[in-house]
């Protein structure tokens, strides 16, 4: 008896542990997944969430023949001390840059030389999480962007 309620115990606990999300993942999408607009909805710097409020998020956008439009309106900049800070662009300039996806890192190709990497750390129909990891002066940051797909007009 003790055998039989320690079974059942393990089988409840298995089918309770399970997830019925089968909208996320972890990058295990197809490249089909990203495409459209994505509309950035929370910045986070270094664990730091951006406080900068503009009218307009900043935007992404991936077509099929692998091309990106990312539109920025919450520009950095650097003051007299170095330091980064946001400022809201009115009209920015979209940047077209070339993306690829290995499994669940991004690349964007700005031209010249210039890229930049990503890990996808989630990717749902309606969310994406983009996380940048990079090294500045011996320090390690990490920027974690989070998209909601934007709807369409």
């Amino acid at each position: 008896m003790k055998k039989l309620s320690l079974f059942i115990l393990l089988i409840a606990a298995t089918f309770t542990s399970c997830s019925s999300d089968d909208d996320a993942t972890t990058g295990g999408n197809s490249e089909a997944d990203l495409l459209g607009t994505w509309e950035l909805i929370e910045l986070r710097e270094n664990g730091v969430v951006e406080a900068v409020e503009c009218p307009n998020n900043d935007t992404l956008e991936f077509f099929s023949n692998n091309e990106a439009i990312f539109t920025i309106y919450r520009e950095g900049r650097l003051n007299e001390l170095g330091e980064v800070f946001r400022v809201c662009v009115e009209t920015p300039q979209p940047d077209t840059v070339i993306w690829s996806r290995n499994e669940s890192i991004i690349t964007f190709d700005f031209g010249g030389g210039d890229t930049e990497e990503g890990e996808i750390t989630e990717l749902s129909t309606s969310q994406l999480i983009l996380k940048y990891t990079y090294e500045d002066e011996g320090t390690t940051f990490v920027d974690i962007e989070v998209y909601q797909r934007a709807e369409a007009n």
